[in-house]
């Protein structure tokens, strides 16, 4: 029998798929369209019991590893935070809500910003899907370049601004930090989550040394076992204001700008 070498059992000649690249993108797309059937017969989902939420999700989008220590980290962070029944909150880098719908529990409202529209649209979902739409609302905004106008224009959105919850990515939240110490528009309290240690203490001293913020409580969870990495836990609550950056405050920026931090540009997931 005349051999065939060209035929496959996918009904896909070696000639159709081209290069190894091509290859490789075939084989992803077959495994991205298993995942999604798979997560339509059983939705994955992250459970965080202690607030009666389910996030729902799909395998590429990102959440937390660690699930058991992730139920304990969104615990802390909301007891850390001291939200009250009356309480208006704003959580940056929101995501699919993993903060946001707890302290929708806990709060009169919050909002979430997060700089994906898809992902504003999978947390809207979400606290649906969780009884929580009246409680919440969510933003699609580039926190990259979040500015002073952006804050006036939240904090008027929402008749005020109670507590603030922030969980960057590893570049951090530098351009918040600096709206946040330059306002006179305060929250009573800032929690700021982080996978990056330099860049919180970065943004840290930014917020005390050029806002007058100080640091009531601080810590760290091991969210990567057998790793160099942790995921670390900061408070933060308003004071006087300094009249003029201070040597320090000027120093950090000096090492700011040589750091190129300043330039951080993030491809956002649509």
């Amino acid at each position: 029998m005349p051999k065939t070498p060209h035929s496959s059992c996918s009904g896909y000649a070696k000639s159709d798929i081209g290069s190894p690249l091509q290859l490789v993108q075939f084989v992803l797309q077959l495994f991205f369209l298993g995942c999604d059937l798979l997560c339509h017969a059983h939705p994955l989902g992250l459970q965080l019991p202690e607030f009666g939420v389910r996030i729902n999700f799909k395998p590429t989008d990102f959440t937390q590893v660690n699930h058991e220590l992730n139920e304990t980290m969104v615990s802390r962070a909301v007891r850390l935070l001291g939200v009250e029944p009356e309480h208006k909150v704003a959580d940056f880098f929101c995501g699919l809500g993993n903060f946001t719908l707890p302290l929708a529990t806990c709060a009169s409202h919050v909002t979430g910003i997060e700089g994906s529209d898809a992902l504003v649209a999978r947390a809207r979902q979400g606290a649906a899907d969780n009884g929580l739409a009246e409680k919440t609302d969510f933003v699609a905004r580039n926190l990259f370049t979040w500015c002073d106008q952006d804050w006036e224009a939240l904090w008027k959105k929402m008749g005020g601004i109670d507590r603030v919850l922030i969980d960057p990515p590893r570049e951090g939240a530098l351009a918040l930090s600096r709206v946040l110490a330059a306002t006179d528009k305060r929250p009573a309290r800032i929690v700021y989550v982080s996978c990056n240690p330099a860049t919180l203490a970065r943004d840290c001293a930014i917020l005390h040394h050029e806002g007058g913020w100080h640091i009531r409580a601080a810590g760290i969870m091991n969210m990567f076992p057998h790793t160099g990495h942790v995921e670390s836990i900061a408070v933060l609550e308003p004071g006087p204001r300094p009249e003029k950056k201070s040597e320090e405050a000027e120093a950090i920026e000096r090492r700011i700008a040589a750091s190129g931090d300043d330039d951080v540009k993030m491809n956002l997931p649509q």
